[in-house]
């Protein structure tokens, strides 16, 4: 018998105020020993240390606020560290505007693809699916805000730190805190409630489009998604990206698409990659497979790096398949 599951997964919400943050850094590294530091002198957003920082130097914002966590120790050290990765020259800060809560670059997936320009999990599917846990970090140790729209948004549980809400309670804690800002409808905006089971094989969708209350247009959830995405898309590795299934951006990646025929399991697929990435180990490359809005089962190959070949990978694992 073929074992059903909602297969809900955990995603979480990396996009900070932190300045101790690598992702807010055009380097892509936490600022550290002996380096100067430079803040933005007009943040978009007031700033935030929620933890041990030691630098050469610190340049604050010339309008703005730098905030200091519970947890917060700012040292002055000239002293240069070696493994200091941050460089010498200094860092632009990069992280400006509003952090929607359909920015796929603002989620982490459970499998830790924490490069998002590599990872093989489809933009649609890297934001909350409605059987998804999405989890946001302790608010004492960071600052982070998020923008919630439409269209509406549904997830199985939701916690802050290490606090779980339900949907009345997280509409209380939205409406005092200023880390979550909603439409100004005055809706409630995020709906957190039992995922219906999912019976079919072949998978179940990410989540079902329905028009969003007193919403007259009707934006898809990856429309909307992929809205936020578009102008943020990061440079490809490769020369000749390609469009694929559920991806806002042309990917460095490919893309192999299976009729299921109403019979084939996504879990049996799943097998099998991993079985396939086990036995082979292509080297800087990476597999996900999802059953995707265009009722097909896609297997996706992305490479890490100029030498990861995920076309031979692809190429290999569908000559497997097809077996």
């Amino acid at each position: 018998g073929v074992r059903l599951c909602l297969c809900g997964q955990s995603k979480w919400w990396v996009r900070t105020w932190n300045i101790e943050d690598s992702g807010n850094w055009e380097a892509g590294v936490a600022p550290c020993s002996g380096r100067q530091i430079t803040l933005p002198p007009r943040p978009d957003h007031p700033l935030f240390l929620g933890s041990a920082l030691k630098v050469g130097s610190l340049s604050l914002p010339l309008d703005g606020e730098l905030i200091f966590g519970s947890d917060a120790k700012l040292t002055l050290d000239n002293a240069i560290d070696d493994s200091c990765k941050f460089p010498q020259e200094g860092s632009e800060w990069t992280h400006t505007g509003s952090d929607s809560w359909w920015d796929p670059f603002a989620w982490s997936h459970e499998k830790n693809f924490r490069d998002p320009s590599a990872s093989p999990v489809p933009h649609v599917h890297r934001v909350p699916c409605t059987a998804d846990v999405a989890g946001f970090p302790n608010a004492s140790a960071s600052l982070f805000q998020v923008h919630l729209a439409p269209p509406r948004i549904a997830v199985q549980a939701l916690s802050v730190g290490k606090k779980n809400y339900t949907t009345s309670e997280f509409a209380s804690y939205a409406r005092s805190s200023s880390r979550f800002i909603g439409t100004s409808s005055g809706l409630v905006p995020i709906y957190i409630e039992s995922a219906d089971p999912c019976w079919d094989i072949t998978g179940c969708p990410c989540a079902r489009d329905t028009p969003g209350d007193g919403q007259p247009q009707f934006l898809s959830r990856a429309a909307a998604i992929c809205e936020v995405a578009r102008p943020r898309c990061p440079k490809p590795i490769c020369s000749n990206p390609i469009p694929m299934e559920g991806f806002c951006c042309d990917t460095c990646g490919a893309d192999i698409a299976i009729n299921h025929g109403g019979m084939l399991a996504l879990t049996n697929v799943k097998q099998l990659m991993s079985g396939f990435m086990a036995d082979e180990q292509p080297k800087d490359v990476l597999s996900h497979a999802a059953k995707m809005d265009d009722d097909k089962i896609h297997v996706y190959f992305t490479a890490t790096s100029n030498q990861g070949d995920y076309q031979a990978a692809a190429k290999a694992f569908h000559q497997n398949f097809i077996k």
